[in-house]
């Protein structure tokens, strides 16, 4: 949903019947949003947007587990994976390759970002952790 911030009516940005939405983070043109799936064993989640404009949904990857995902001005980012081998990832909003920021994590959650670094909760060891967020390698 959305509603004007001056106060008016919500409306719809997009329906996701069957998703399991894990959290949302929003721009002035798009909702982005970590959905663990359906339920079919053969999804383990991915990561998705949806215009504001037009509702229309794009998937920006197929990340097993995604638990968390925020934005900047120019790059998505979330994090994926359960208690081992999770990950914190990025890709610049306009498309391109995904890139690998932190890796071999113990339960990524509750990611954000500031001009330098990307901040999680690794609930595995019970840290607070942080990475810069300039791209270090492929996925």
């Amino acid at each position: 949903m959305k509603a004007p911030k001056a106060g008016g009516d919500a409306t719809p940005v997009v329906k996701v019947p069957g998703s399991k939405v894990q959290q949302l983070a929003a721009d002035e043109t798009a909702v982005y949003w970590a959905d663990l799936g359906s339920g079919d064993p053969a999804w383990t989640g991915r990561v998705k947007k949806a215009s504001l404009a037009d509702g229309k949904v794009e998937t920006i990857s197929d990340a097993p587990s995604p638990l968390a995902v925020t934005v900047d001005a120019d790059t998505v980012f979330w994090a994926s994976g359960g208690v081992a081998g999770g990950r914190i990832l990025a890709q610049r909003k306009a498309g391109g390759p995904t890139f690998v920021l932190a890796r071999d994590l113990h339960g990524p959650q509750s990611l954000v970002v500031d001009g330098k670094y990307a901040y999680w909760v690794d609930a595995g060891d019970g840290n607070v952790c942080r990475t810069e967020k300039t791209p270090h390698a492929s996925p």
